[in-house]
């Protein structure tokens, strides 16, 4: 069962033809590679340049609210986590991050005790 559970993971990459699968993941790989050498902004454009061709999709976004988390960016993060949830309900892995924003973004919120 848990080999079953893996599988439904990597559901979301498959569900365009294989031309356009082949697209999503070769613009994941290169946003992936950027992020790797640490050049955020432009990975974050090859995301958001993946998202406006491939509107909606839960991997794109669950990987753009990762690359923001990796910047500290809590509240984006959330946002675009929500929407991954919106398209892809059950998706386990987006659940995870965007818990790990939203208690991450209250850890680093001011205190207002004096």
């Amino acid at each position: 069962m848990p080999a079953f559970l893996a599988l439904l993971m990597f559901v979301p990459l498959f569900v365009f033809s294989g031309e356009s699968a082949q697209t999503v993941q070769s613009l994941l790989s290169k946003a992936a590679a950027l992020e790797k050498v640490q050049n955020y902004a432009e990975a974050e454009n090859v995301y958001l340049r993946a998202l406006n061709d491939y509107p909606g999709q839960p991997e794109i976004l669950k990987r753009l609210g990762i690359l923001y988390q990796t910047e500290l960016k809590f509240h984006e993060s959330i946002e675009v986590f929500q929407k991954a949830l919106q398209e892809s309900p059950d998706y386990p892995e987006v659940h995870l991050y965007i818990g790990l924003s939203m208690t991450t973004r209250k850890r680093s919120m001011p205190s207002n005790k004096s």
